[in-house]
């Protein structure tokens, strides 16, 4: 397939382009033009090159965005993993008043309860000991509402 990929200048920063399925993608990688940020973008694009070519592409672009803090690129904490899922909830149908203001309260009592908690770290005890605090104070009837929408 021989995939195509070229670096784009975006201000002080580089960010890389393709094709994907005729969508025009880009990734922008946060690093300046200088020649150690080249340096990043070319092995960057190699590896997306690659998985692009062998089959193993991550659409997401989870596998490919520069590293926060430390983490691995695919991990992704419990919150922005709800939040992701409310996104393509939203986008898939309309959703009544009702029902967004019942996922901005469950997304709230996932950012109060499990901040930095990895979405893959979420056990069935942090689960069990999430319940416990949301009864602390919610009703019963509210703790099982939170969890269907879970």
């Amino acid at each position: 397939m021989n995939a195509k990929i070229w670096i784009e200048q975006t201000g002080k920063t580089l960010r890389l382009v393709w094709y994907y399925q005729g969508q025009r993608v880009r990734l922008s990688l946060g690093v300046k033009d200088d020649s150690i940020g080249r340096a990043l973008a070319e092995r960057k694009m190699a590896e997306i090159r690659i998985d692009l070519d062998s089959g193993y592409y991550d659409s997401t672009l989870l596998k490919y965005k520069p590293r926060k803090l430390g983490k691995n690129p695919t991990e992704i904490t419990a919150v922005e993993l709800f939040d992701k899922y409310v996104k393509a909830v939203v986008n898939k149908k309309e959703l009544a008043r009702g029902s967004m203001d019942r996922y901005k309260a469950v997304a709230s009592k996932l950012e109060q309860f499990l901040t930095d908690k990895l979405a893959e770290k979420v056990t069935e005890s942090v689960a069990n000991e999430v319940v416990v605090r949301w009864s602390e104070s919610a009703s019963p009837q509210t703790i099982k509402t939170y969890l269907y929408h879970l």
